[in-house]
């Protein structure tokens, strides 16, 4: 009997939402017009509480992420989609920016669609890095130790759908902790070669694509990549 009623729950309302999706996203890739009827279907399954994140593994696997999510933001289905995301926009990206975090966020994600359009762990890494910014700006209005909340909001989403393998959210999770690790260098470029293999040595194989992120994310804030940062990725090596 439970199997009867979980199969007919599937072949309806889990069914449906994860058709709408698909038509979705095929329609915002194709820049094709979504109609206000499929907004609100969409806005009424997922108001039920059905769980869509194994559904969005076809925005992340080429280059036209942020092209998709930003036309979801723009349709207020984000909300919906990815609410710690969307939340962003009310949270400035940092204390001298003139930008919000969801901008700073598109921002980084495009890169990473330009740079790494095959990598889906790039990509997921951007969309949850800043997450935690929120928690973090409303207990002390700053930013210190969002990467610890972004990576526990990250992990709560992720932990019941089959967007990605054990490696590949372990892998997300360290990009999303340590991304801050190589700016902190740039800031400070007097780090001794022990802290250097120190910190080697704790990425483990991790350590490249933490930096690879790492330029993603200061390249989307001031359009170039440090050489200090590449000086950086070559001592990683």
């Amino acid at each position: 009997m439970r199997k009867k009623e979980w199969g007919f729950r599937l072949d309806t309302e889990y069914c449906k939402l994860s058709k709408m999706l698909d038509t979705l996203t095929w329609r915002s890739i194709n820049n094709f017009p979504i109609t206000i009827e499929d907004i609100d279907i969409a806005n009424g399954l997922l108001s039920k509480g059905n769980y869509v994140g194994h559904c969005f593994i076809n925005i992340f696997k080429y280059g036209w992420s942020t092209h998709i999510l930003k036309r979801f933001h723009r349709l207020k289905l984000l909300q919906f989609y990815f609410p710690d995301v969307a939340t962003l926009a009310t949270v400035p990206q940092n204390k001298r920016s003139t930008i919000d975090a969801l901008e700073h966020t598109f921002k980084v994600l495009n890169e990473c669609d330009q740079k790494f359009p095959l990598d889906i762990t790039m990509k997921v890494a951007a969309l949850f890095h800043d997450t935690g910014k929120k928690i973090t700006y409303e207990k002390s209005r700053d930013f210190y130790g969002h990467e610890e909340e972004s990576n526990t909001i990250f992990l709560n989403f992720i932990k019941n759908s089959f967007l990605l393998d054990k490696y590949q959210i372990k892998k997300v999770s360290m990009m999303i902790l340590y991304h801050m690790i190589p700016l902190q260098f740039q800031r400070t470029p007097n780090w001794t070669q022990q802290t250097i293999d120190k910190w080697k040595n704790q990425l483990g194989e991790y350590a490249q694509p933490i930096i690879d992120f790492a330029i993603m994310d200061k390249k989307s804030n001031i359009g170039y990549v440090s050489p200090l940062l590449l000086a950086l990725k070559e001592e990683m090596k």
